[in-house]
């Protein structure tokens, strides 16, 4: 698996994970009685398809995946977390037959018809590998982050180039003094 890249800047951290699973394996084979099966990563499949088993497998491997950086430090308290997504306008017809990735066909002026906030299991994933895998921020929770849930949309011309890029940002002067004012709480 491909590991995120961490590029730190004046007030931000961005991290890029290119390549990212699209798809993950839900089943371990047994020998040759068993087909490997694979559920596509995305808000709208456990919000409709909801098996707790499934949900759990598909966290999990997001978290193998996510907590693949290098670990930083953050200056500031509270942050906000956004997420850019990167992937081709035809996600949707994306499918693994059996083993075997099925990009659909995508046509000339492709009018998408999926919605962006389907991939909040990403961004919730990450806050919880910065919290419980990584130990960057203690706690989710809006003491530490003010803003989160912001998904754009990018689209790129090949699957190849799909990545998600998460961009943690220091909530602005005013929202920082107003958390301290508000909360009386001493970040460490």
């Amino acid at each position: 698996m491909h590991s995120g890249i961490v590029e730190k800047g004046e007030g931000y951290v961005k991290i890029t994970y290119p390549l990212y699973p699209v798809h993950v394996q839900i089943n371990e084979p047994k020998k040759n009685t068993t087909k490997k099966k694979f559920k596509k990563v995305s808000g709208q499949n456990i919000y409709s398809q909801g098996s707790p088993f499934f949900r759990k497998i598909i966290v999990q491997k997001m978290h193998e995946f996510l907590s693949n950086i290098e670990k930083f430090d953050l200056s500031s308290y509270p942050v906000e977390i956004e997420m850019e997504w990167h992937m081709i306008p035809n996600f949707q017809s994306i499918r693994m037959i059996g083993e075997k990735l099925s990009l659909g066909k995508q046509k000339d002026h492709y009018k998408p018809t999926f919605d962006c906030i389907n991939q909040w299991l990403w961004v919730k994933t990450f806050e919880d590998v910065l919290v419980k895998d990584l130990e960057i921020l203690q706690d989710d929770n809006v003491s530490f982050i003010s803003s989160s849930g912001k998904i754009t949309f990018v689209p790129v011309e090949e699957y190849e180039d799909r990545k998600l890029v998460f961009i943690i940002k220091e909530s602005d002067l005013e929202t920082r003094e107003k958390w301290l004012n508000l909360f009386n709480y001493e970040y460490d």
